[in-house]
């Protein structure tokens, strides 16, 4: 299951965020269109351990906001990978989580105050319901099958920092 075929059926990076745009408002709260692009980085500025990233605009910026992909990392665009990895950085992930928080508060120090833990724990949490979306085009089993293989390694890597850092 884990090796073979997971592909969605998406004919690219955007097809995926845009089936993303479309069905993220049945489980989080609506925010107004955002402008944003998407693309790929150049392989010769891309770091192997991160697979794409949003950059986080400033609180008066009112430019494209940008999510990078790191070419070398994404093996096939239609992939549940690359699926978890879109909705970790575009929506509903940290695209939607800033956005949200751009819309939504009004205390500047919010706004700009970066908790690590709450963000990245926040984009893990809706990577394992993004795959939900898929319920109707990719085998269940399989997706139920990502989704217990992710907590599965964010467990073994939260034991390890422990053990090493604690113990």
């Amino acid at each position: 299951y884990l090796y073979g075929d997971d592909s969605a059926e998406f004919s690219g990076l955007n097809d995926v965020i845009l089936d993303l745009e479309e069905q993220i408002f049945s489980n989080f709260p609506y925010i107004e269109p955002v402008d944003y692009t998407i693309s790929y980085l150049d392989s010769q500025v891309a770091v192997d351990g991160i697979g794409a990233y949003y950059v986080v605009p400033p609180i008066d910026s009112k430019e494209v906001q940008k999510i990078k992909v790191n070419p070398d990392w994404v093996g096939s665009e239609t992939s549940l990978d690359t699926y978890t990895l879109l909705a970790h950085e575009g929506l509903p992930g940290h695209l939607y989580q800033s956005n949200y928080a751009f819309q939504n508060i009004s205390e500047p120090f919010r706004l700009d105050t970066s908790i690590l833990g709450y963000s990245e724990g926040y984009a893990s949490y809706v990577e394992l319901i993004s795959l939900n979306y898929l319920r109707d085009r990719v085998d269940p089993d399989l997706i139920r099958l990502n989704q217990c293989y992710t907590i599965f390694n964010n467990c073994m890597v939260a034991i390890c920092d422990i053990g090493i850092h604690y113990e």
